[in-house]
Order: C-alpha cells, then structure tokens, then sequence
C-alpha cells in the first residue's frame, strides 16, 4: 500500500473494514495522514458524513503553511 493509502480495521472485529486512497495536493495530503485519518474516523462514527465532515475541518483549520490552496 503507497503513502496515500489506508486500510483500517474494525478493533472489535479485527476484520479489515475501511480503505481509503487519497489524490490531490499530495504532499499535504500524505504529510498530514489524510487517508489514516479520514478511515480512523470512519470507523468511530456512525455516518459517514460527520465522519468525513470531522477530518475536512480539522485540516482546513491548520495554519495557512500547511494547508493547501483550494483555488
């Protein structure tokens, strides 16, 4: 699995259940453990969207040095 992939599993399972691959600003992207991230909060939420809205903040609200330029 590259940098940019993730693959989690459940702990009260042990059963692989979440994979993520990420693309775009990919220095930022890796260097921030977006993919570990993004399947660490899949598995503690219970919907999806929260889980993915969670890890967008928390990214966009690092400095400006670190975060990428969205435009």
């Amino acid at each position: 699995i590259g940098s940019g992939c993730w693959v989690d599993t459940d702990p009260k399972t042990n059963i692989p259940s979440v994979a993520s691959c990420t693309s775009g600003v990919g220095e930022f992207l890796m260097k921030n453990l977006t993919a570990q991230r993004v399947t660490s909060s899949l598995l503690s939420h219970e919907h999806s969207d929260e889980a993915l809205q969670i890890v967008f903040q928390e990214l966009l609200q690092q400095p400006p040095q670190e975060s990428p330029k969205l435009c």
